[in-house]
């Protein structure tokens, strides 16, 4: 999704993705995206994510993390779960399955056009699942309702 059917509904300074998602992918090597906003050369992204047996989410700018969040031994192949992460400036949070939310108060936002659902830039970080629903907030949602809307 590019241009202005992005850039209509995106906010820029904030937002929360929530994505129910399972995937039968090799998680131990290989990471699978359910979304990742991102800029087209994919050095600034907001994804949610499958990787190293963890459903999680993170916050890229400039190639670097910005945050990192990973809800531990929180993947089982073909079961589905659901992850939410917020994001806003030194204001980052992600649950999964109901857990209580990892938080990180430190880092900058990415300037992102495009959003990519089921791998990065279309080309690599393929899902190899399904996503049943995939909802966008355009505000920081509270850590409560984060737990709240992964359950």
């Amino acid at each position: 999704i590019t241009g202005t059917n992005f850039s209509d509904w995106y906010n820029a300074s904030e937002g929360t993705f929530v994505v129910e998602a399972d995937s039968f992918g090799d998680v131990s090597t290989s990471i699978r995206y359910q979304v990742a906003a991102s800029n087209a050369a994919a050095t600034d992204r907001v994804n949610v994510f499958l990787y190293n047996g963890k459903w999680g989410g993170s916050v890229r700018v400039a190639g670097a993390d910005q945050c990192d969040l990973q809800q531990a031994s929180s993947y089982t192949a073909g079961v589905v779960a659901k992850t939410a992460l917020a994001y806003k400036a030194n204001d980052f949070a992600c649950s999964v399955n109901g857990n209580t939310p990892i938080p990180d108060a430190s880092g900058a936002i990415p300037t992102v056009d495009r959003l990519f659902i089921g791998s990065v830039n279309g080309s690599w970080g393929h899902i190899n699942g399904h996503i049943r629903r995939l909802t966008y907030y355009p505000a920081r949602l509270s850590n409560a309702l984060l737990q709240t809307l992964s359950t």
